[in-house]
């Protein structure tokens, strides 16, 4: 978390890192991506990917968990499994709509992370995990507005009569 509206909020830290990374690591493989630098600890996790390339991992990971918002975002999207580890839990209002309305992403404060550990253990013992993620990202796109629909029906009907 380093722009400028971040200064002074916290995201994930060194100690919850190491923790998720053995819990996860029983069950498949962990990779990090950071735009900062992580620690000579965790460099060997360090997927270096063109960045063109990240949804492809994001919709293919198994579990996401970040400090971003904009990553969650699009996780929640993709219909991946994700958490996020911010202060700006419980304060960004598209994130809220998927937390609460399609329980597509789930939000902790730098400060739980017992509960970031338990749902992540929970997770990985869960063998419908993306099965449901996916049902839920499906009824979310259900609900939206297919932006592209709306414009190309709002271009052909300006071209009608009377319009």
């Amino acid at each position: 978390m380093n722009a400028y509206h971040d200064y002074g909020k916290k995201g994930m830290d060194e100690t919850l890192l190491p923790a998720l990374i053995e819990t996860l690591g029983r069950h498949g493989k962990v990779f990090i991506t950071s735009e900062k630098n992580i620690g000579e600890a965790f460099e060997k996790y360090r997927l270096v990917i063109d960045p063109s390339d990240m949804h492809h991992y994001l919709a293919f990971a198994s579990i996401f968990i970040s400090d971003s918002q904009s990553m969650t975002v699009e996780a929640a999207i993709l219909g991946t499994p994700n958490i996020r580890v911010s202060d700006f839990a419980g304060r960004v209002s598209v994130l809220e709509v998927l937390e609460k309305e399609y329980c597509l992403t789930a939000a902790f404060k730098p400060h739980e992370k017992e509960r970031v550990l338990n749902l992540v253990d929970e997770w990985v013992r869960d063998d419908r995990l993306q099965e449901k993620y996916s049902l839920r990202r499906s009824r979310m796109l259900a609900d939206m507005t297919d932006v592209t629909e709306f414009m190309v029906k709002q271009i052909e009907g300006t071209g009608k009569a009377g319009k």
